[in-house]
């Protein structure tokens, strides 16, 4: 039963509305969300297939997945096209005949049409966004990374029907591949071009990409006042920082070791090689492995000599907050990298008292300093790895010494009260402009 009337009406009537397009799961997409939360603006979220938002996470949410559950709370989720029993995807159509969508019990209906092919059609999700920006006309497109939410929204782009219809596009990359490694690959340079050139506004967590996308073509107003800021929208310092008390050296000897997984921005297995090299100057010791959701890495995990797996604890999934709590209890932070932004778990470890250790990217190193505020090693080196590790274990002074000046510095960088009213006022400035 099509129950819209509920999820259509507007918090904030006659309010700039604002789309987000990201991934659904990502805690980046809800810590950047919630930022805004209550200030004002009519929000909602384009889910990225094939997942969905968790149930008491309360944006409204429009969903694309296949086979999203069937109890859907009406007010806050909204299935843009289901299955049948042979998971035949149902598109909305266009009624050519009346130049507008079909109206219904008072409110708009999707028109369905059968894909009888059983395909999942790639035209699909962006025809599907189309009609969102063509029923809601947000004020505002924002697209949390490029790939794929920006490319999606370009494509999505010439399936808007209302031609006068045409949100601000903010466009903001990720930290890691998005621009350092995408850009690489056949064809993917024009991809980012043209977002670039397509874009009204663009923004970025480091100085690093603001300079590559003017050389890939950006116009130079196009880049955010709000100049560089974190991907979450910045760290609760005051909150972070009252999880914990005393010297971090007399936490319990655990390394939190967030990117336990093997992706183009990060590998994990010189990390394990390392800890084969360090274990014993390093032990007793327990490592916290996040994200752990690779067979590869489970099956070399189980190489590692049995005192040292017997140390391992692992996990896969889990909340922002969970990894929060682990975090103010670590006493190292191990999150080495091949490319990356400012990373968010280095701003978190930084407020939660945790030592980190990072990569020497060109995007961290104007951030902090080698054994004033971090350590470096490069990820793919286990003997710098372990070096890092073994010293960040034993030396008292180092962490604690480093505790205090890191807290000063991510209050300055990365407060994110701070942020929050920057960015509020940034989409109302732009939500301004198209008023004028």
């Amino acid at each position: 039963m099509f129950r819209g009337h509920l999820f259509d009406r507007d918090e904030y009537p006659g309010q700039p509305r604002v789309l987000f397009v990201g991934l659904p799961l990502s805690s980046h997409t809800h810590s950047w969300i919630d930022l805004i939360d209550g200030a004002g603006l009519n929000i909602r979220l384009f889910a990225l297939p094939p997942d969905i938002p968790p149930v008491e996470w309360g944006v409204k949410t429009y969903l694309t997945g296949l086979t999203p559950p069937v109890r859907l709370d009406a007010g806050t989720r909204h299935k843009l096209y289901l299955t049948n029993n042979v998971m035949t995807p149902l598109v909305w159509l266009w009624d050519q005949s009346l130049s507008r969508f079909s109206r219904l019990n008072s409110g708009f209906f999707h028109k369905w049409l059968v894909d009888t092919s059983e395909v999942f059609q790639p035209n699909i999700v962006p025809q599907s966004l189309a009609w969102v920006i063509d029923r809601w006309r947000p004020t505002i497109v924002h697209t949390l990374g490029f790939e794929p939410a920006s490319y999606l929204y370009h494509t999505a782009r010439k399936y808007v029907r209302t031609k006068d219809n045409k949100p601000v596009w903010v466009a903001q990359v990720r930290g890691g591949p998005d621009f350092a490694l995408y850009r690489f690959l056949p064809g993917w340079f024009e991809k980012i071009a043209n977002v670039l050139r397509d874009c009204d506004q663009f923004i970025a967590d480091n100085n690093e990409n603001y300079q590559l996308a003017q050389a890939m073509g950006l116009q130079s107003e196009k880049k955010s006042s709000l100049g560089v800021v974190p991907g979450t929208g910045g760290i609760d310092v005051a909150g972070l920082s009252k999880c914990w008390d005393g010297l971090p050296s007399r936490r319990e000897r655990v390394i939190l070791w967030p990117k336990a997984y093997e992706a183009p921005s990060s590998k994990a297995l010189p990390v394990l090689e390392a800890l084969k090299l360090i274990w014993n100057k390093i032990k007793p010791c327990r490592v916290q492995m996040l994200w752990v959701v690779q067979s590869e890495i489970q099956m070399w995990l189980e190489t590692l000599p049995k005192e040292i797996r017997e140390s391992c604890e692992v996990y896969d999934r889990m909340s922002r907050d969970f990894v929060l709590s682990l975090m103010a209890k670590a006493r190292v932070m191990l999150a080495p990298s091949l490319t990356d932004g400012v990373p968010n778990t280095m701003l978190e470890a930084m407020a939660s008292g945790a030592f980190p250790i990072v990569s020497p990217l060109n995007t961290i190193t104007p951030i902090v300093e080698d054994e004033k505020n971090v350590l470096f090693a490069r990820n793919l080196y286990p003997s710098e790895l372990a070096k890092a590790m073994e010293r960040a274990m034993n030396d008292d002074t180092l962490i604690d010494s480093a505790a205090e000046r890191n807290l000063e510095l991510v209050r300055r960088i990365g407060d994110r009260q701070a942020i929050r009213m920057r960015v509020i006022n940034y989409y109302k400035a732009l939500a301004s402009k198209i008023a004028g």
